[in-house]
């Protein structure tokens, strides 16, 4: 497998990177089975094929162009094997399913820096900001506990917060003068009702591939500087609640990825949906990177299409169990399994399996650390005989 993945990924971007050069005027198509005429090439094309080989080894076998975008870039879903789809509650569901951003906790800001083998490293930075909060649920869940009581010790403070529509509903809230209120106050309630939970979240990440040394057919033991390989990615999504139990939420994406001054550009969006039935399960489904074509100087490829779905379940206050599972439109489908344990409310424990690790045992692991409203996440992952990669995460929280 590694072997194919190189030499098809090495084809393909060294043909974009011949163009944008302009080489075929010194005789070589791009065709890597074939001799070229001057030896000299050998060594770019070498390199061309070492870096794009290594790099497609950690987005699970990809062979397209913006694969990295299924790079984890957080440290905590990256410490849970990517099972992301159904979690909720940090900016981090923007690269999984942007629907869980309705659900944030608090506002925050994560930056991560990521270390991976052979010298790529990644930087992350993502904000999520609360637009309104939606407490229907817990009024809801009053009501229920209510029904269930009996007369004598009913908390008739439970009516105050119905409308009179609803008071109907209940004997005990009826006929009593005393729960009525004014007109305007009633209006200022029913306005705070029909407020729904919305959440929006911004992320910028820059990946890098390192730098080699430029050869040409004048100077093929170089002295000429590097050329570098490198992808961005910047994206903006919004989440809203659609009923009591659900949200929608779509994130818009500009990327770009570049080998030395060919570049290759797309825009796309994601879709999800995510559905919370009971408070402590939840199931979600993803749709990632539907958009324009990637376009080269000479060439035109999809964005990597993913289909997710994903489900979570809250075993008690401090112990989460995630699945997922993700199928791209060409490739293998991946499975991913994460659980994350609270020691402490200060301290939390992480791991998973990385279905899309094809180079090393894809087992991940990390630890949360948290203070206050300050925040410190590591994540590891290993690639097999190719290395490791380390994330390194910090979270800061407000209201």
């Amino acid at each position: 497998m590694p072997g194919r993945i190189k030499c098809c990924l090495a084809t393909f971007y060294w043909k974009i990177y011949i163009h944008a050069r302009g080489l075929e005027q010194f005789g070589y198509d791009g065709n890597i089975g074939r001799e070229p005429e001057n030896k000299n090439m050998k060594r770019i094309i070498l390199s061309a094929a070492i870096y794009i080989g290594i790099v497609s080894l950690s987005y699970g076998g990809g062979a397209r162009p913006f694969d990295f975008l299924f790079l984890e870039s957080g440290a905590r879903p990256a410490a849970m094997g990517g099972a992301y789809n159904a979690v909720s509650g940090d900016v981090n569901a923007l690269n999984h399913n942007p629907a869980g951003l309705a659900y944030l906790k608090e506002n925050q800001a994560i930056f991560t820096h990521s270390e991976h083998f052979q010298g790529i490293s990644q930087n992350y930075l993502a904000g999520g900001y609360i637009i309104s909060r939606r407490e229907e649920r817990k009024k809801a869940e009053k009501k229920e506990e209510a029904i269930k009581e009996k007369p004598e010790t009913i908390n008739l403070e439970i009516c105050k917060d119905m409308s009179e529509r609803e008071r109907k509903k209940y004997y005990f809230c009826t006929g009593d003068p005393e729960l009525l209120r004014p007109k305007e106050e009633k209006k200022e309630e029913d306005k705070e009702k029909k407020k729904i939970a919305q959440g929006m979240g911004l992320m910028y990440k820059r990946i890098s591939y390192g730098e080699t040394e430029r050869t040409t057919l004048s100077s093929p033991d170089g002295g000429i500087g590097d050329f570098d390989m490198s992808a961005y990615v910047l994206s903006l999504g919004y989440a809203a609640q659609i009923n009591e139990d659900a949200s929608i939420g779509i994130a818009v994406k500009l990327v770009k990825e570049t080998l030395d001054d060919a570049e290759g550009k797309a825009a796309g969006i994601d879709i999800g949906i995510l559905r919370q039935g009971a408070e402590k399960f939840a199931i979600g489904l993803a749709v990632q990177n539907i958009g324009t074509k990637v376009k080269y100087q000479l060439n035109e490829e999809k964005l990597p299409l993913n289909f997710g779905l994903g489900a979570s379940y809250l075993w008690s206050e401090n112990l989460l169990f995630a699945l997922s599972l993700n199928q791209p439109e060409e490739g293998n489908l991946s499975f991913h399994y994460g659980v994350e344990y609270g020691l402490i409310p200060q301290i939390s424990l992480r791991m998973g399996f990385d279905g899309k690790n094809e180079a090393g045992n894809a087992i991940t692991m990390g630890l949360g650390l948290r203070k206050d409203r300050y925040g410190i996440n590591y994540a590891y992952s290993s690639y097999g005989n190719l290395g490791d990669s380390h994330k390194f995460e910090i979270i800061v929280e407000w209201k």
